[in-house]
């Protein structure tokens, strides 16, 4: 979504696909070229990226790595301890919650 222009509080939790089976599938941000280009471009422009995740969640591969390697600072790494998955519903961390709605207020709301 980060494509689109109007997106200006970009958030990705856990993001698991495609499923991280092998190198390459585990690292992938499922972006096209193109795509990708447009993000970067974005994210040097002043668009960070809020990501979150359990640290030992399997299922998101490297895809952090990627990210932070990618956008650079422009990408907020937020990580919790263990191997579980969702956290902003079924593995709810308070604190992502938390850390959600601070980036959205810092990021939508006018002065």
């Amino acid at each position: 979504m980060m494509v689109d222009d109007a997106v200006a509080a970009p958030v990705v939790a856990q993001p698991s696909l495609p499923f991280p089976f092998g190198r390459a599938r585990a690292a992938d941000l499922n972006l096209s070229p193109a795509d990708l280009a447009k993000v970067k471009e974005r994210a040097a422009g002043g668009c960070e990226v809020l990501g979150l995740r359990y640290a030992s969640d399997m299922a998101v591969g490297t895809r952090f790595e990627t990210l932070s390697h990618e956008l650079g600072d422009a990408f907020i790494r937020v990580e919790f301890p263990g191997r579980k998955h969702s956290t902003l519903t079924a593995h709810r961390q308070d604190e992502a919650v938390e850390r959600v709605l601070a980036f959205f207020r810092a990021k939508l709301l006018s002065d």
